[in-house]
């Protein structure tokens, strides 16, 4: 009995603590829990940052494809030619896939290089290649018509295997993307 009686003081005593300050641990509780403008403005600050997170670690992910091909796809020169890999016989055509076209701005590589990225709503869009003019048949094979063959003024039709490099360097590399922007993202929010 004395112990229910000892219970029920102290139930009591801190329900009359609670009824006396009830107006200070509202406020209090009110402010903590719902006082959300600290929130508010990190999640303007976070919004604002969205697109240009998205358009850099896209522009990265295009450089990570641009890299697999470079190491993954290409032969240094020299040698008979491969059937699975292209052989360098002059840097264009790996140029224009490097980070930045592979030379200062506005250099030879940098202006093969085709780069777009647009940023609309929740999507960015990445298109990446090359201007060079036998990159094409590289990467999907195909015939064209040699105009002067071994500069004896033959014309003959030549046939390309496929060579591709673009898109199995993408296939190696699109498993990192989603990694790439949530790190990306984590950054911006923090």
């Amino acid at each position: 009995m004395d112990d229910n009686f000892g219970f029920s003081r102290y139930l009591l005593f801190t329900i009359y603590i609670i009824a006396n300050n009830y107006k200070k641990i509202k406020e209090h509780f009110v402010k903590k829990i719902f006082d959300d403008s600290d929130l508010q403005a990190h999640i303007r600050k976070f919004t604002s940052k969205i697109k240009p997170t998205m358009s850099q670690t896209m522009s990265l992910a295009l450089d990570r494809i641009g890299q697999r091909a470079q190491a993954d796809y290409w032969r240094k020169r020299g040698g008979r030619p491969l059937k699975t890999k292209l052989t360098a016989r002059s840097t264009r055509l790996i140029r224009s896939l490097s980070p930045q076209g592979g030379s200062r701005p506005g250099g030879m590589g940098a202006s093969e290089q085709i780069r777009i990225i647009r940023v609309t709503g929740n999507q960015v869009l990445g298109i990446f290649g090359s201007r060079v003019d036998y990159a094409q048949i590289h990467e999907t094979g195909g015939s064209f018509v040699h105009p002067n063959l071994f500069g004896r003024g033959i014309q003959a039709v030549i046939n390309m295997p496929a060579r591709p490099y673009l898109s199995p360097a993408l296939n190696k590399e699109k498993k990192h993307f989603p990694k790439m922007f949530a790190n990306r993202f984590w950054k911006a929010w923090k």
